[in-house]
């Protein structure tokens, strides 16, 4: 959730299956990094804030035209080994 300033965010859907996986999963840090050709740029204003679940890739911090400092909020939350089909039954 974006508090202050704007943020654009790079979007990818992990079962395209066209990027490359360019460092492992780290479970300590909670990442994986990713080199993507194509992706969504999706811009998120003051009050707005976007939902990433397991299968969704992205990144954070794409650079505007001008650098602004940005305050946000980032909250995760573990899903049951039963993933995201049982969150949709809620």
């Amino acid at each position: 959730m974006v508090l202050k300033g704007f943020e654009s965010i790079g979007y990818h859907f992990k079962h395209q299956k066209d990027y490359q996986i360019t460092a492992p999963y780290l479970l300590d840090k909670d990442i994986e990094k990713y080199q993507i050709r194509q992706y969504t740029q999706v811009l998120l204003q003051e009050g707005m804030f976007a939902i990433v679940l397991p299968d969704d890739l992205h990144m954070p911090k794409l650079m505007h035209e001008t650098s602004e400092v940005i305050e946000k909020i980032v909250f995760k939350f573990k899903l049951s080994s039963k993933g995201v089909s049982s969150w949709q039954k809620l």
